[in-house]
């Protein structure tokens, strides 16, 4: 009799989540998530994705996209932890906004979101997003003053 050791690899890391209160309202953000990362994305609701930004599996996020609605405007505190909390694991964030009202959309990104795509999706709109938000921020040479654009070799950041 002989056998066969079996490898199981681990499975491949998450890299996005969609994270909504219905994402079947976004089926254009399904199609294009499947088309950008196939199956290394995910989907979770508000309350769930508080909970798993906590964990330590959230860490191989590269970014979360936060899909609402303007049924979704009166849960805006809870949309609120939602992006502080990626944030605060230095996850990036990209909202998909279906009829925001533009105070609530001003809101999101002052509270950090790092993009924005409208809903329905522009054909190439969240490539274009992804594409953004993997590229580095770009490196400030010592005495760069970022309020003047000035360089200043005495200059010191705050």
């Amino acid at each position: 009799m002989t056998s066969k050791a079996t490898v199981q690899s681990d499975p491949a890391p998450i890299l996005a989540c969609t994270i909504s209160r219905d994402v079947q309202r976004f089926d254009l953000l399904i199609d294009d998530m499947e088309q950008e990362l196939g199956e290394a994305w995910g989907d979770l609701g508000f309350e769930d994705a508080l909970v798993f930004l906590k964990q330590p599996d959230s860490k191989s996020l590269q970014f979360v996209a936060i899909a609402v609605d303007s049924e979704d405007e009166t849960e805006l505190s809870k949309i609120s932890e939602v992006i502080t909390a990626a944030k605060a694991k230095k996850i990036k964030v990209v909202l998909i906004a279906n009829q925001i009202s533009p105070t609530i959309l001003h809101q999101m990104l002052k509270l950090g979101a790092d993009d924005f795509v409208p809903y329905p999706l522009p054909e190439g709109a969240l490539h274009d997003a992804i594409e953004r938000l993997r590229k580095p921020a770009p490196v400030m040479p010592d005495g760069y003053d970022p309020e003047t654009g000035l360089f200043n070799p005495v200059f010191k950041p705050r």
